[in-house]
Parts: C-alpha cells; structure tokens; sequence
C-alpha cells in the first residue's frame, strides 16, 4: 500500500560508469517521520537531506537502494527535485506558507499557497560531468573547466558556512572548478565579476538549485525575491506533524488492535483512509 513513482533527474549518478537518471522514489511513512523529524532532525540540511533520500530513492530495478556516496554525487538540483515530488507523493501538492515582507517599514506577513508542480522546472538531462564557460571582463577573458555543486560539496562546507557564509561560498567554487585557462589564473585571483558570471552559467545549468519565488506584498505593494528551501519545508512539516502521528497511532491501536510497527509502516495517506472510516464507524454508532 506504499506508494511509488519513477523520478527523472537531470544530473543523475553513476553506476559502473553508466548514468542513471531515474530512480524510484516510495512515499513516507510514519516511521520515516520520527526517524527524520526525531531522530536526525537536528542535522544541517545537506546531511538531512541526503538521509532522507537515502531512506526513500532506489534503484529501478528495486533491488538496492541508492548508496549514500551516490545520492551525495547528486547535483544540488536533483536533490532539490525528489524532495519537492517526495512531499507531493507523501502529503499531495499543495504547499501552504509564510514569507514576510523584507521592507523595514512594513514586515507584513503573507500567506503563500504553492504547487509542487509549478515549482519544478523543466531540465534536461546532463550526458557530461564536466562543463565549459567563456567569462570576460573587460579585458580578462578565460575558459574555465568545472563541474555543477552536489550534496557532498554541501555537506563539505557545512562548519565553514556556519562562521563564514562568503568564504563557504568561495570553497565551494574551488572545489567545482576543474581549470581556469589562459593565463594560469588560479580561482583564487578570478576577478569577482568573473565569479559571478561563473555562478551564473552553473544557475542556468542547474536552475532548480535554488528555489525563488517571485513575492508581491499585498499592504506595501513591494516586489521581492523569496527562497524556498525545500528541506527546511519539509522537516518543519515532519517536527510539526508528529504530535498528530501519536494520536493516529492510538487511535488506529485502540481500535482495530494492530501493533506498533504495523501502524507505523503505513503512509499518511493509508493513516487517514482508515481514520476516516473509523470517524464514519463511530458517528454511526453514536446515533
């Protein structure tokens, strides 16, 4: 009764050489979501990240499960895409959501109502792991050789991020940039505007890493860029579910007698199918 779907992903991973891009990706079940909202909740997001992955992604012949060394191979985008359609098979599409306008004299709070579909984009898939981009400025102009972020970039930087955002930034470049031609420029010394044009080019070839939404405020009328982070979403909505999943489990064990783990290895999906005919069994009896 778990549900599953086949995921295509752009960047995808390797196996024997060959690479894959597509997984099967099996909804959440209760215990997934003490696992993930309990257990490992206080991880940082790479690393949560790449756990909850590790938990729901396997191979499409079923056999294995993705391995940790290959979901952190993912490029941040892919990533970011099984999370979003893992929410959408486990708790439907629409996401509900709170943004605050970022303008100091107003700071209204907005409600958002989002669709899973509407926020991933539509790539293609990568056949290279390697890319190339001519960056000028001015009169620098330079071939440089790198490959796009993955998890395990992510999970690299996490302590650095944590004293120093830009210089976690500048690591994560060096570690991306395979070759800066021409005149043996190291990425040490690419001029910033060169930097930049690099994020840039590795925006566009993996667009769904970052996740903005286009925000107009409704009482100052203010137009505003917003991140949605995906994993965050998700955690809050695990942590913020669990005391619910509690009282589904006691109901469903008073009631129909079934153990622990029985329960726990259902969906929320099946959760609320049964909850539902008990509030109809129960409302019959009661007249």
């Amino acid at each position: 009764m778990i549900r599953t779907v086949v995921a295509t992903i752009p960047g995808g991973y390797r196996v024997n050489g060959a690479r894959c891009h597509q997984v099967r990706l099996r909804e959440l079940t209760g215990q997934d979501q003490i696992f993930l909202g309990d257990v490992v909740g206080q991880l940082p997001s790479a690393q949560w990240t790449t756990e909850v992955l590790h938990r729901c992604l396997s191979g499409l012949d079923g056999a294995e499960d993705v391995n940790r060394e290959q979901i952190r191979s993912l490029n941040v985008g892919d990533r970011e895409a099984l999370l979003l359609q893992l929410r959408q098979l486990s708790f439907g599409n629409r996401f509900d959501c709170v943004v605050s306008c970022p303008s100091p004299d107003c700071q209204e709070k907005l409600d958002l109502e989002l669709r899973a579909g509407e926020l991933l984009q539509s790539v293609a898939p990568l056949q290279m792991d390697v890319h190339e981009a001519q960056l000028n400025d001015g009169e620098t102009t330079c071939t440089v050789r790198f490959r796009l972020v993955t998890g395990d970039d992510q999970e690299a930087v996490i302590e650095l991020a944590r004293r120093d955002y830009l210089a976690a930034g500048d690591v994560l470049l060096r570690r991306c940039v395979d070759r800066v031609g021409g005149s043996g420029t190291v990425v040490e010394e690419m001029p910033s505007a060169l930097k930049e044009q690099l994020g840039e080019r590795m925006s566009e070839l993996d667009p769904q890493a970052e996740v903005r939404l286009k925000v107009t405020c409704s009482a100052c009328g203010r137009v505003f860029d917003a991140l949605f982070d995906v994993a965050s979403y998700l955690l809050h909505e695990l942590q913020a579910g669990m005391r619910n999943l509690l009282h589904e489990v006691h109901l469903l064990a008073y009631h129909y007698h079934w153990g622990l783990a029985e329960i726990l290895g259902m969906s929320a999906r099946t959760r609320h199918q049964f909850l539902r005919l008990l509030e109809a069994e129960l409302a019959g009896a009661s007249r």
